[in-house]
């Protein structure tokens, strides 16, 4: 991105942002649907206890009424944070100086919440369906987390999840 000018940048964000939009208008009327919960995993457990996510269905978290809308949730918090990651990409190849607050911060911690939140499908997925194509629907989003994740514990579990799986990371 350094080689493009500011303003086509500018160009990009703003649609990158009507992406996110509908992405925000898709998940109202997908809550609306299924009766889920917001925040679906999203900073429910630290980093440190990633790892034990996999092995049983850990207590207190939620439980997704099937693996469909585990997937349709997993697919959701990928594409947030592939927008977030080209948001914070533009962020920081512009070359123009600006007054305001910069938004990367905010960026970054949409994507750490979006990333738990892809974990916390990926083990449920394994948890209901180990081992099968419930399992396997997740290999995306997992993708997705070891590449763009802005947490190194977030990057290595989803690295440890495709090798289970038996997908390339």
């Amino acid at each position: 991105m350094p080689d493009l000018h500011d303003s086509v940048k500018e160009t990009i964000k703003k649609e990158v942002l009507v992406v996110l939009d509908n992405l925000q208008n898709w998940w109202w009327h997908f809550k609306q649907e299924t009766g889920i919960d917001d925040e679906l995993g999203m900073n429910q457990y630290p980093d440190t206890a990633v790892t034990e996510l996999f092995a049983a269905p850990p207590a207190g978290i939620f439980i997704y009424p099937d693996t469909l809308t585990a997937l349709s949730v997993s697919l959701y918090n990928s594409a947030i944070i592939m927008l977030c990651s080209a948001l914070v990409a533009i962020e920081q190849s512009r070359t123009s100086s600006y007054t305001e607050m910069s938004p990367i911060p905010r960026y970054h911690s949409l994507i750490q919440s979006h990333s738990a939140s892809v974990l916390m499908a990926a083990a449920y997925q394994n948890w209901r369906h180990p081992n099968c194509g419930d399992a396997l629907r997740t290999g995306f989003p997992i993708h997705i987390v070891s590449w763009f994740g802005i947490s190194e514990a977030h990057r290595q579990e989803a690295q440890r999840r495709l090798e289970d799986l038996g997908l390339p990371a």
